[in-house]
């Protein structure tokens, strides 16, 4: 038995274990008759708290300490006093050249990070280490055996890769605004480590959570078995019952047979055994819109490490979704808004071509009346035809005139700024220029920035209410009040010829202006009045809460 540093260690599993086998019956030959060298590099092996091995003679027989028992799983302790090629045979074809180099030169070999795949736990299992082969020398310069050190580094080398995949499925989905561009980019990733993930389909949902479709895949043909391009939950299947048996697991999982479907290899030489169901739980919600197919690593257990990397993986791509789903909506949201807005534009534009409808058919039915009257005067030589013609030309050029104004504001944009007082103080203007009419602006209160999704609509009314005051009341003066207090509040007065009540109430028949202008009051929750008496002039009058008016408050329409 080796000397003092074995029984110093007489208390470890290898130290009784070797102490108490039969090396009598192996050509090692009893304890007693071991080199000096031998039994120093034993006691050696044994200290160590590096998982080392001593493979003796020419037989390569094998004696280990404490560490190298994990090593070497199930095979402890028949694996001792064996030979190599026994214990290691599923790898001895890389390992033996080597030991035997050492063996018969006595140079040191050796390699890091090697990837070596050993059956320590029933099955072929993806092992890392670095280790060193290095000769055993007894004290007559004899080359005895070969010692070894293996200090693992699976942990390490899968614990990176794992981490580099996370880490490019972070930088490729970072603010994609789209779900299936981040499936799509995940499942590149996936390709880059089929080590891990061997083949993937990535699947979303429809609304109804009744069907799922294909949108990416990864190492496997589209349409394949175990990657169709739509999965209907109510078609009974292996998939389907994976897919609504899960419950509310993190994942669930598949045997799978490779007689019953062809099975994508990724890296590996084998199939993965189990086909991983891992849903992508969109935050906030309690049923995914997003899950992944894909085959389980065949040379790895799904232990708590291998698991820990799924969730990782399905929290990212989760987090991902969630921001792609919000953007989704909020561009669903904004071309909503869009359409609304060229809704409005297009109503706006129609209710101009009302106006211009109304404006050239009285202005062309009053020069029909001057033609006729002028024709017929001219039939008799009544000499005040010519007074008609003159008072028809200019009618003419009045309806020209008004069906300018008109088509101007029907070709117009919304005005770029949302600053009402000088807006309105532009159209005044702009809708007096060469005019006779006084127009006054006055603002009560201090001014405050309007809800822009609102804007047209109360410049429109505030523009149809003066237009209407400058072509039809023949007013001398207009004034328009705008009052920005708790509620917004516009006023414009005129000091023309007024018109009807039944008609300031409910509208001339026919004629779309003050229509169009309630239209536009109820669309914004607005209230209009249209005060007037004959000959007493026009008031119009709009009330909008300022709930909904003024930009930032908590009850603001979109």
């Amino acid at each position: 038995m080796p000397g003092t540093n074995a029984q110093r260690n007489a208390v470890s599993e290898m130290a009784e274990r070797i102490h108490a086998y039969d090396w009598g019956k192996t050509a090692l030959g009893p304890a007693g008759q071991w080199s000096r060298g031998f039994s120093t590099a034993l006691d050696l092996c044994l200290g160590s708290r590096l998982c080392s091995a001593i493979y003796w003679g020419a037989e390569r027989l094998v004696l280990y300490n404490d560490a190298y028992s994990a090593l070497l799983g199930s095979k402890h302790p028949w694996a001792l006093g064996r030979t190599a090629d026994e214990v290691w045979a599923e790898v001895f074809d890389v390992i033996g050249p080597l030991m035997q180099h050492t063996l018969e030169t006595g140079e040191a070999t050796g390699a890091d990070d090697a990837a070596i795949f050993l059956n320590r736990s029933g099955y072929v299992e993806e092992f890392y280490c670095s280790f060193s082969y290095s000769p055993l020398v007894n004290e007559y310069g004899d080359i005895e055996g070969v010692f070894t050190m293996f200090p693992e580094t699976t942990q390490r080398v899968i614990g990176e890769r794992r981490l580099q995949t996370l880490q490019q499925l972070a930088a490729g989905t970072r603010e994609l605004r789209d779900p299936r561009e981040v499936l799509d980019v995940a499942a590149q990733v996936f390709t880059s480590n089929d080590r891990d993930i061997p083949f993937a389909g990535l699947y979303l949902w429809d609304e109804e959570r009744t069907q799922a479709h294909l949108c990416a895949t990864s190492n496997i043909d589209v349409g394949a078995a175990l990657c169709p391009t739509t999965i209907d939950v109510d078609v009974d299947s292996d998939i389907v019952r994976l897919l609504t048996q899960s419950g509310s697991r993190e994942y669930a999982l598949l045997p799978l047979d490779p007689a019953s479907a062809p099975i994508p290899l990724g890296t590996w030489k084998v199939p993965a055994e189990e086909l991983l169901f891992l849903p992508f739980e969109r935050y906030g919600e309690g049923t995914p819109k997003a899950f992944m197919l894909c085959g389980v690593n065949p040379h790895k257990r799904l232990d708590e490490a291998h698991s820990s990397f799924f969730r990782m993986l399905a929290d990212q791509v989760s987090g991902a979704l969630a921001e792609a789903f919000s953007h989704e909506q909020e561009d669903v949201r904004l071309r909503e808004l869009q359409d609304r807005a060229k809704a409005a534009q297009q109503e706006d534009r129609v209710r101009i071509a009302r106006d211009l409808h109304d404006t050239l058919l009285q202005s062309m039915q009053g020069l029909r009346f001057l033609l006729e009257a002028a024709i017929e005067r001219s039939k008799t030589g009544d000499e005040s035809a010519n007074k008609l013609f003159e008072r028809a030309l200019d009618a003419s050029i009045y309806a020209i005139d008004e069906g300018r104004a008109v088509l101007s504001l029907l070709r117009s944009t919304a005005p770029p700024t949302i600053d009402l007082t000088t807006s309105i103080a532009s159209l005044g203007d702009a809708l007096l220029s060469g005019s006779e009419i006084a127009f006054k602006l006055d603002v009560r209160g201090e001014q405050r920035e309007l809800n822009a999704a609102l804007w047209n609509d109360i410049y429109g009314i505030c523009r149809e209410a003066v237009a209407n005051a400058t072509h039809h009341a023949n007013a001398a003066s207009i004034e328009l009040e705008l009052a920005y207090t708790e509620d917004l509040s516009i006023r414009v007065r005129d000091d023309g010829c007024g018109i009807d009540s039944t008609i300031a109430r409910i509208g001339r028949p026919g004629h779309f202006g003050l229509q169009g202008m309630r239209e536009r009051a109820e669309k914004i929750g607005g209230l209009l009045k249209v005060e007037a008496q004959n000959a007493q002039g026009t008031t119009v009058e709009l009330l909008v809460p300022g709930a909904v008016a003024y930009a930032g408050r908590s009850g603001s329409a979109e």
